[in-house]
């Protein structure tokens, strides 16, 4: 595993996610032209086409609400990049999501939602973006926190964001972002928090929980999951993560009036048998 250098160059805002055109046109070049994004659009059926579609327009519109952050923080954390834009190769490309960072508010109402005690955890984000988790999570008692993040682009910046948080708070927990893909990472040993707001699919999202399972196949100990989704878009996939042993979903729920999310963010909570006995 790569982790990004420990002082990273700032880096400009990539122009490439202030386009709508981009978001909207780029299917076509990515399926090869128009009668190739037919045959897309026919293989994903016309109801998950619009609901991809309407997603991608909603976290566009978002990002102007929830710049806020950054202007508060001096980061750049905002923006919405297709997949299709992100330098991500290989098959993982095939199942990435469009990239748009999680909404504050959201992310802090979902983190009060779980009852358990999550001091000791380390915080893991498939799929981090430019890091906006990773700094609110440093407000809370991990013992560690690590982004995953498959984009260069993305998480040098993430990297940068994270220097830059570091130089002016004292007492954050260990901090680093991992350059690769998601699937190819292994958590660390000890009490895990991860986390997902919807970064990847398919067969990516399969062997990441694979590599779940098997790690607490070898080490029981305390897990907790948070998955987040757009409303009205893709399902979360309880049945997928009730797969590791003794995982249940503790919670379902949706984070209302966050005008940054723009639309209302499902969630679910999931806990193993270890996470239940330390609830608060």
């Amino acid at each position: 595993m790569n982790s990004e250098d420990n002082n990273p160059q700032r880096e400009p805002l990539p122009d490439k996610h202030a386009s709508l055109y981009k978001l909207l046109v780029s299917p076509l070049a990515d399926h090869g032209g128009f009668f190739g994004f037919l045959s897309f659009i026919y293989r994903l059926g016309i109801k998950e086409t619009l609901l991809r579609v309407s997603r991608m327009l909603r976290r566009l519109l978002g990002a102007t609400v929830d710049r806020m952050y950054d202007r508060r923080h001096n980061m750049d954390t905002t923006g919405c990049i297709a997949a299709s834009d992100l330098d991500v190769e290989g098959e993982s490309k095939n199942f990435s999501e469009v990239y748009a960072p999680t909404p504050e508010k959201s992310f802090r109402l979902m983190l009060k939602a779980i009852p358990v005690d999550l001091r000791d955890f380390s915080f893991i984000d498939y799929g981090c973006g430019k890091g906006r988790t990773l700094m609110i999570g440093a407000e809370h008692p991990f013992r560690q926190i690590i982004g995953i993040e498959h984009s260069g682009e993305l998480a040098r910046i993430a990297s940068s964001n994270i220097a830059s948080y570091r130089s002016i708070h004292d007492n954050c927990p260990g901090m680093e972002v991992l350059h690769l893909d998601a699937s190819d990472f292994e958590p660390p040993p000890g009490p895990c928090f991860f986390y997902f707001y919807s970064p990847f699919h398919g067969q990516v999202l399969q062997r990441v929980v694979d590599n779940i399972r098997q790690s607490y196949e070898q080490s029981p100990r305390p897990m907790v999951i948070l998955y987040s989704e757009d409303r009205n878009t893709i399902e979360i996939p309880v049945a997928l993560f009730e797969t590791i042993e003794g995982t249940k979903l503790l919670k379902e729920s949706t984070v209302l009036y966050d005008m940054g999310a723009l639309t209302p963010m499902i969630y679910a909570v999931f806990t193993n048998n270890e996470a239940m006995q330390i609830v608060e």
